[in-house]
């Protein structure tokens, strides 16, 4: 497909649905989200070590409920699991990520949307593993049905080296999901 023909069928898609299904969320809605996203970059500060997929492949699911207290505005928590995909360590378990992650969300202009995520993770590196962090997210809620959103996004994680064990980094992170307004 032609690059001008990608850039007509995304004008479509995010600006020729009706007002209404890219408008975000009014007060007192709530939302479920089911997302999934890899880590494809991250950078240890301590270390100065730069790691990408190639050295360790993991898949994150984040399932979430959220809450608009004001219209566009929303607070939520995710449950993050992360599953490495490449063979762990003899010392790691194939679930290299559990966290919970609150949040806040705010759609700011039509279908695009951010976020302001913590990050408490109890479970890092495959091992029990304290770590906090805080993450910004930065995505677009392409209508697929009423009620019922494509969520594209990409994800500035920094978590934050807590024990001796961890370090801090920060990564980059694509993100895709989809969005169902309860």
């Amino acid at each position: 497909m032609p690059s001008s023909a990608r850039r007509s069928l995304l004008a479509f898609l995010l600006f020729a649905a009706p007002g209404t299904a890219l408008a975000g969320p009014p007060q007192g809605a709530w939302s479920q989200s089911d997302t999934l996203g890899m880590n494809l970059v991250s950078w240890n500060v301590d270390t100065s070590k730069t790691t990408t997929v190639s050295d360790t492949t993991a898949l994150s699911e984040f399932i979430g409920i959220h809450y608009f207290f004001i219209d566009n505005v929303r607070l939520g928590v995710n449950l993050q699991f992360t599953e490495y995909l490449s063979t762990p360590k003899s010392t790691q378990s194939r679930l290299a990520t559990f966290a919970v992650l609150p949040q806040i969300g705010w759609h700011f202009a039509g279908p695009f949307y951010a976020a302001f995520v913590l990050t408490i993770a109890p479970w890092t590196g495959g091992v029990s593993n304290f770590v906090l962090g805080v993450q910004g997210v930065l995505g677009v809620g392409i209508p697929l049905a009423e009620r019922v959103k494509l969520t594209l996004a990409i994800e500035v994680p920094v978590n934050f080296g807590i024990t001796s064990t961890t370090s801090t980094t920060i990564g980059f992170t694509p993100l895709l999901g989809i969005s169902i307004r309860l």
